[in-house]
């Protein structure tokens, strides 16, 4: 009886293990599959948390870089919208970014911030979470300015109404990695993502 019995929860407790090593195996294959898709120059992706991703559109300067300027439209922070061509993930890398009717001032103003020698760079929202006001989220902007900035040139945040909350999160949590901020009519209103103040804004520059 006590050797059935034994023998019962060692199969338990087997497959238990086998099934929650699958489930891991099986979110980090779709990960690195979608870490691997092929996209324009104009385009990039990094890794979001541990089960995700945050797709991400540059602008270079036609001039030398001078800088990064780091631009956070507002709403839940997507390059695509319920209106328009461009309304999810695929039909953003189809068009290697979003649409040029876009109505985003930050989206719209990109060409002006090139005119200054910067490259501009615009987060898509992440593809697991639209929280954005947490060390998860900086975390994944860190990582694409390490591919993006590998001359640690000086890099500058910017948000607008909701993207105040993304701007001031950055800002706060990279510290001495953001040279300045700039915030547009920031979100004192609470969120789902809280304010633009409940970030440790005493680290921010």
């Amino acid at each position: 009886m006590r050797v059935t019995l034994f023998f019962c929860l060692l199969t338990l407790i087997t497959a238990t293990n086998l099934n929650g090593s699958f489930a891991d195996n099986h979110v980090n294959e779709e990960v690195a599959e979608k870490l691997s898709i092929k996209l324009t120059n104009n385009m990039g992706i990094v890794p979001y948390d541990d089960d995700g991703t945050m797709l991400y559109v540059v602008t270079k300067p036609s001039k030398q870089e001078k800088g990064i300027f780091l631009s956070m439209q507002g709403s839940d922070g997507c390059l695509y919208g319920s209106r328009g061509p461009i309304q999810d993930e695929e039909a953003l890398i189809a068009n290697a970014g979003p649409s040029d009717g876009h109505t985003s001032i930050m989206i719209m103003s990109t060409d002006d911030w090139t005119k200054y020698g910067l490259k501009v760079i615009h987060p898509n929202c992440p593809d697991v979470s639209f929280d954005s006001s947490d060390s998860i989220y900086t975390s994944a902007i860190n990582k694409i300015l390490i591919k993006e900035n590998p001359n640690n040139l000086p890099v500058f945040v910017a948000g607008m109404s909701r993207g105040s909350i993304r701007a001031a999160n950055i800002a706060s949590r990279l510290g001495q990695k953001i040279r300045g901020t700039i915030i547009l009519s920031g979100s004192t209103d609470d969120t789902h993502d809280g304010t633009m103040f409940d970030s440790p804004l005493k680290q921010a520059n």
